[in-house]
């Protein structure tokens, strides 16, 4: 899907989960295109969850 900048398969099974990096005004299409491929090939319905990517590790005062 164009916007995205990659992903990576993790879990341990049992339909398993990605982690992908999408440009944030790619990202309703890249869900929608996920969704209908994934309920496609297995006649499941895929959850997403929307996350912004913080500054990381930093010294509160």
């Amino acid at each position: 899907v164009p916007g995205v900048l990659g992903s990576r398969m993790t879990g341990a099974g049992f339909g398993g989960c990605t982690v992908s990096l999408v440009h944030e005004d790619s990202i309703e299409r890249f869900k929608a295109e996920v969704s209908r491929q994934y309920t496609a090939a297995t006649g499941l319905e895929a959850d997403f969850y929307v996350c912004k990517i913080g500054n990381g590790v930093e010294q509160l005062s």
